[in-house]
C-alpha cells in the first residue's frame, strides 16, 4: 500500500537583508519547510503570486517597495488575502505594530530573532484557532486582517503598556513644542491617534483633533493647553488601572488566604 507523501509547507521569506534571507533558509529547511525569499515588497508580491505560500515572513524597511506598501497589495488580492503575513521588524513600537495589523498583518516577531521564536509563529499561524483566543474589538481597525493572532490578553496587556509608557510619549510631545517643531509634533499626534483609535482609547481623540488643527495655526498657547487635557485623560487612566490592578492583587491574595484552612484541614 502506497502512502501518501505529506506536502511540505512553504514559507515566502522577504527581507532585502541577504543574511537574514539565509538565516530562513538554514533554519527552515532542515525542519521540512520549502523556503522562498525575496529581497523587496515589489518582489514579493510577485512570488506570492507565483508560489503560494502558506505563510509569509515580510520586513517592513526595504528600498523600492517597503512592507507597509507590499502587505497592502497582498491583502488587496484575492489569489493572497487569506495568507497568514508575519511582520519580522526592528521597530516593535505600538504605533508601528498597530499600523500593521491594521493593514492586514497577522502577526509580528521582532529582530534579532531565533528558530525556537520563528518556529513558535509557524505553529500558532498553522494552528485552528478558537474565536476566543483572539483578539475582540468593536473598531474595524483590526478587521481587514482575517486572523489577528495576537491573543487578546496580549492585545489588553499592550493597550494597559501603552497607556502606563505615555508619560515618555508626552514628554517627547512637550519637546517638541518647546522646539516649535510644528511637522514632528503633528506627525506624533497623529501615530498617538491610530493607536488610540485601535486600542479604543476614544476620550482623547477629540482633543487630538483639536490639537492638530491649532498646530497647522501655529496657536502655541492653545496647543499647550490641549496637550495637558490630551495628558490628564492619561493620568485618569493610569489611575483606573492602578485601582483595579491593586483590586485584583487584594481579591487573589484573599483567595489565597481562603485556601489555607482547607488545605491543612486535609493534612
Amino acid at each position: 500500500m502506497l502512502v501518501k507523501e505529506k506536502k511540505k509547507k512553504t514559507i515566502l521569506a522577504v527581507d532585502d537583508d541577504p543574511f537574514i534571507r539565509k538565516m530562513f533558509h538554514s533554519m527552515l529547511e532542515p525542519k521540512g519547510f520549502v523556503v522562498f525569499t525575496a529581497n523587496n515588497g515589489a518582489e514579493a508580491v510577485t512570488k506570492a503570486l507565483q508560489v503560494k505560500p502558506d505563510i509569509i515572513f515580510l520586513d517592513l524597511m526595504m528600498p523600492e517597495v517597503d512592507g507597509f506598501h507590499a502587505l497592502e497589495l497582498l491583502r488587496g488580492m484575492e489569489q493572497t488575502s487569506r495568507i497568514p503575513i508575519i511582520i519580522v521588524t526592528a521597530r516593535a513600537d505600538s504605533a508601528t505594530l498597530l499600523k500593521v495589523i491594521k493593514l492586514g498583518a497577522n502577526d509580528f516577531i521582532a529582530k534579532p530573532f531565533s528558530r525556537p521564536m520563528i518556529m513558535r509563529k509557524i505553529k500558532f499561524a498553522l494552528a485552528p484557532h478558537s474565536p476566543n483566543d483572539l483578539v475582540e474589538t468593536e473598531s474595524d481597525a483590526i478587521n481587514k486582517s482575517p486572523t489577528t493572532f495576537i491573543h487578546s490578553t496580549l492585545f489588553k496587556e499592550m493597550k494597559e503598556g501603552y497607556i502606563y509608557k505615555f508619560d515618555n510619549i508626552f514628554i517627547s510631545l512637550i519637546r517638541y513644542l518647546s522646539a516649535r517643531e510644528k511637522q514632528k509634533l503633528i506627525h506624533q499626534l497623529q501615530d498617538v491617534a491610530v493607536v488610540c483609535s485601535t486600542y479604543e482609547i476614544l476620550k482623547p481623540l477629540p482633543l487630538i483633533q483639536q490639537t492638530i488643527e491649532l498646530l497647522k495655526k501655529e496657536n502655541w498657547p492653545e496647543v499647550m493647553k490641549h496637550l495637558e487635557k490630551i495628558y490628564a485623560i492619561f493620568k485618569e487612566l493610569q489611575l483606573q488601572y492602578d485601582q483595579k490592578n491593586q483590586s485584583q492583587k487584594k481579591s487573589e491574595a484573599s483567595a489565597k488566604r481562603s485556601t489555607v484552612p482547607a488545605e491543612e484541614t486535609k493534612n
